[in-house]
């Protein structure tokens, strides 16, 4: 079991046979090998179940009346699902989410901003980095992506920024491999399954963001599976996946390439599956999920103190303001994260 973030909790439950079970307030994780770890469920905000971990009724239970949700995920990081409580189901609050997805006007000034959002902050994070390290084919690939982001915002289909989403991130993911030593075997974005280690890495955070992203969703009372950019698809959470858009580069693909430039791991900390891809081994899980809670919970040092965990959250209200209240919706974009010049 691991704990993550700071007076509020997110435990990671990855120990495969583990019995989650509650005395009173006390949740108890007891490990195969008869080691038990307890918390109080009053400090827990979130739980992530990583593959085979069972769960008594009592500690179910107890999880659903206190309002913390349970996410599932598989060994290698996919989303399976989760265990969510119904009192944070705003009737009035999704009607006004279900009319908004029919305004096609609203939905695409949304749905454009999204995109353009995540295609600039891959735009500016990968510009950069081109200061610290050289980018073959650097001044091609940027041309295409500024005429993508010209374009974006006069797309007037989903269909079209679709494409012109597709378009940008196949030129960032060429820059993006060339930041990687040859002994990583990365050359471009593969998922479900990841073949190498570093898109295992980002397939893991992006996985991890979503979920936390579809839990606050639900607990403001919005339904996670109805997206503005991404279709609706069963058992997907699109509008979660909306909003991940805007944390892509600047969070998850940044973890990475700070993990693996300071040297955190290496090619050997990963293990492979025909059908599965390519996953971390189980003791290092642990140290990748200790540092993605710390850079979540780590202070920005803009003008005023904000995480990345708060920010996740702002986004959430941002986005129930334009539902609720037709609030313009602001997304992300990276000068907000780093005006103070605090680096990359």
């Amino acid at each position: 079991m691991q704990k993550g973030g700071c007076s509020m909790l997110t435990v990671y439950v990855y120990e495969q046979g583990a019995k989650i079970s509650k005395d009173g307030e006390i949740l108890t994780v007891t490990l195969p090998n008869g080691t038990t770890q307890n918390v109080r469920v009053n400090n827990v905000d979130r739980i992530i179940i990583y593959g085979n971990v069972q769960f008594t009724t009592q500690a179910m239970t107890l999880l659903l009346y206190d309002n913390i949700p349970v996410s599932f995920l598989t060994l290698s990081g996919e989303y399976k699902g989760s265990l969510v409580t119904a009192t944070g189901a705003n009737c009035f609050r999704r009607i006004k989410q279900y009319q908004m997805l029919h305004n096609k006007e609203k939905r695409m000034n949304v749905a454009r901003r999204i995109v353009y959002a995540k295609l600039y902050n891959q735009y500016v994070f990968i510009r950069n980095y081109h200061h610290h390290k050289t980018i073959e084919n650097f001044g091609r690939y940027m041309q295409i992506f500024e005429n993508v982001l010209k374009r974006c915002n006069a797309a007037t289909t989903i269909q079209e920024l679709m494409g012109l989403e597709g378009f940008g991130t196949k030129s960032y993911f060429g820059m993006f491999s060339s930041l990687f030593d040859t002994q990583w075997n990365f050359t471009k974005r593969t998922k479900r399954p990841p073949l190498d280690p570093i898109n295992a890495m980002m397939s893991l955070g992006y996985t991890l963001v979503s979920v936390e992203l579809a839990s606050l969703l639900e607990s403001h009372g919005l339904d996670a599976s109805l997206g503005v950019y991404h279709s609706l698809e069963y058992g997907r959470q699109s509008l979660a996946l909306d909003i991940v858009e805007e944390f892509r580069a600047v969070l998850v693909d940044r973890l990475v390439l700070q993990l693996v430039s300071q040297r955190i791991f290496k090619p050997d900390d990963f293990e492979y599956d025909k059908e599965k891809g390519c996953r971390f081994k189980k003791d290092k899980l642990k140290d990748f999920l200790v540092r993605y809670e710390k850079l979540l919970n780590t202070d920005l040092g803009l003008k005023e103190p904000v995480t990345w965990r708060q920010l996740l959250w702002r986004q959430v209200e941002r986005m129930v303001a334009f539902i609720d209240k037709n609030v313009e919706y602001i997304p992300l974009l990276y000068g907000e994260v780093y005006e103070s010049g605090s680096g990359i």
